[in-house]
């Protein structure tokens, strides 16, 4: 799958309603945002013939994969505006990744797109000059308070000016740690505060208002040893200037800055070549990783509910780190999954993936197992035999049920992991090791520690991202998407009719509880299929305690004390997933509109999969 865009003047998006809502049902992710006058559409979609791409261009042309790669990171960059730098791109980037994740809209290209964005600007930030200075007056005029008072922090701003006006200098001051700041037009300020006030900030249309300026400024002068700061923005013509002639002010029109935010607009120029071979470089591996296989954990990780959307979310912001990743989760949730999706998707996914169960292996040989050993350290060390840390070296150590480590195992590990060294048992020298640690649980290693089980200072190292995956009776989303994956497994494997559940079949699934969770739903399915009659699954092929302990949808004990609102949404949860998210039959279904079921959709925040 590829990112697309479009681009259109603000003024004219009513005219572009029809590829808006186009967007928004056919795609798989999408994000939208305004900058500078123009509106934005990116969006990924998953339609073998391209229709999506072909109804858009009918309206506005289309920029593909490469190109529309290359515009966010300009824009989040500051390369598509005259003010060379500006954050404000990245802003309206960020807020539309914050509004795609709210409406169920984010996915894997995106996701890794925002991380790949914020990479590019903390390094273009350290490593070139495109951020240097201020070139906007108001910001230089923060900058020279600065330089006159030094820490703002005890002094106080009166702003004579229109509500925006005062949001800009406001927000400019407050940068600098101004200590406070008011508004002419909005507090009544007595003679008393007046003596308090070290900057007085003057607005456009200040003409109208001479009078009440040549009154005020001997009050906020007056009785005052230490200096005064006069910034006037309005215009160059204006008298206002004569002002300061008073002991102690400091009089700065803001067309005296324009030189200053010229020679830092120049320095910035001068970092856009550089600028844009970081952002090249950066576009040519996003392109590399999102055209092969890596992204797509869909492949190996069946889900569609947001419960573990946000663990997805979570596996494409670790994927590119080397940070140790800890997943905690009940047993059979499918925590090594998880694990073996952030190794495929990072840099080591082509270097091995070791995983060892801590509590499936006798003490006495773990050490060894974990370490290696040297000839003669024990009876039967015939020969030096390196551990697994060796195995996995350049690649990724999954350490499963880690809370059954020795205490003893535990310090050699924390050692480990902050030496990135290894002794193996007998050894009396160290070995360097290039390994990137994950760790997988179903306890809760703090009680464990608070219990003098586990190590505090090993569970604080391993603890830097922690991934929590869901029980499945928290995400009834996904339990059809499974069985049915399930089932088409087994007739792969078996080569055997393609099998498919019943209604009342499906029905009981999504209400029984789960407590084996994925493992338990697996080992269902199979059993369903290889003791079932027929082609279809139903209630009787499947084990009597599920039976027993499912309710009817919709029944009178599944929906009571529900809102009109929660038997809706469960509703339409329980019509997508009987009818596998076919958009079309579910809304005919439901006797409603396509357009209003995504509506709906996204008001109850299920993620839509595409067609």
């Amino acid at each position: 799958m590829k990112i697309s865009g479009i681009k259109y003047h603000s003024s004219d998006s009513t005219e572009f309603t029809s590829v808006q809502e186009t967007i928004s049902a056919k795609s798989v992710e999408s994000i939208n945002f305004i900058y500078q006058g123009y509106e934005y559409h990116f969006w990924v979609s998953n339609d073998p013939e391209n229709s999506l791409n072909q109804k858009v261009q009918k309206s506005i042309p289309i920029t593909g994969h490469h190109e529309s790669v290359q515009n966010i990171f300009r824009i989040c960059c500051g390369l598509s505006s005259e003010q060379i730098g500006t954050r404000e791109g990245f802003k309206s980037f960020k807020s539309a990744i914050k509004s795609g994740k709210e409406k169920g809209n984010l996915g894997p290209l995106f996701s890794r797109l925002y991380i790949d964005v914020q990479a590019v600007l903390r390094s273009i930030y350290s490593s070139t000059s495109l951020r240097a200075g201020v070139i906007d007056k108001f910001s230089a005029a923060a900058d020279l308070a600065v330089k006159i008072f030094g820490d703002l922090s005890s002094k106080s701003a009166l702003v004579s000016g229109d509500k925006s006006f005062f949001e800009e200098i406001k927000e400019a001051l407050e940068e600098k740690d101004i200590g406070s700041i008011m508004s002419l037009e909005e507090y009544k300020v007595g003679d008393d505060e007046l003596s308090s006030i070290d900057i007085f900030v003057i607005g456009e249309g200040a003409a109208s208002k001479l009078d009440k300026i040549y009154e005020l400024v001997p009050k906020l002068t007056k009785s005052k040893d230490s200096s005064f700061l006069l910034l006037d923005f309005g215009s160059a013509a204006s008298s206002l200037h004569k002002l300061g002639n008073i002991s102690n002010v400091y009089y700065t029109h803001a067309s005296s800055l324009d030189s200053v935010i010229s020679r830092n607009l120049n320095i910035r120029r001068d970092a856009i070549p550089e600028t844009e071979k970081i952002i090249e470089s950066r576009v040519k591996d996003f392109l590399n990783w999102s055209e092969s296989d890596k992204w797509d954990i869909s492949k190996s990780i069946i889900a569609r509910s947001h419960q573990m959307q946000k663990v997805f979310e979570l596996i494409y912001k670790v994927a590119p780190t080397d940070a140790i990743v800890i997943i905690s989760g009940e047993t059979g949730t499918g925590k090594e999954l998880v694990a073996k999706a952030i190794h495929k998707s990072s840099k080591r996914g082509d270097k091995p993936f070791i995983a060892i169960n801590c509590g499936a292996i006798p003490e006495n040989l773990l050490e060894s197992t974990l370490f290696g050993y040297v000839k003669g350290a024990f009876t039967g060390a015939v020969e030096n035999k390196p551990g697994i840390f060796h195995a996995a070296d350049g690649g990724v150590l999954f350490l499963d049920e880690i809370a059954e480590l020795p205490m003893m195992l535990q310090v050699k590990l924390l050692r480990a992991l902050q030496d990135n060294e290894i002794t193996p048992v007998g050894g009396n020298s160290s070995t360097k090791v290039n390994v990137r640690i994950m760790a997988a649980t179903n306890k809760d290693l703090l009680n464990q520690v608070k219990e003098k089980k586990f190590r505090e200072d090993l569970y604080y190292r391993l603890n830097v991202v922690e991934i929590v995956v869901p029980p499945l009776r928290e995400r009834v989303d996904d339990i059809l998407a499974l069985a049915n994956h399930f089932l088409r497994d087994h007739s792969n494997r078996t080569k055997y009719e393609k099998f498919k559940l019943s209604d009342s079949a499906a029905d009981l699934l999504i209400q029984y509880q789960w407590p084996g969770n994925v493992r338990e739903l697996q080992n269902v399915i199979e059993r369903a299929a290889v003791l079932s009659d027929s082609s279809t699954i139903l209630p009787s092929d499947l084990p009597e305690g599920i039976m027993e302990n499912s309710n009817t949808p919709l029944s009178d004990s599944s929906t009571k004390e529900m809102t009109l609102e929660e038997l809706e949404e469960k509703h339409i949860r329980i019509t997508l997933n009987k009818n596998n998210y076919n958009y079309g039959s579910v809304a005919d279904l439901l006797g409603i509109g396509r357009t209003t079921l995504w509506r709906k959709m996204k008001k109850y925040g299920i993620i839509s999969t595409g067609e």
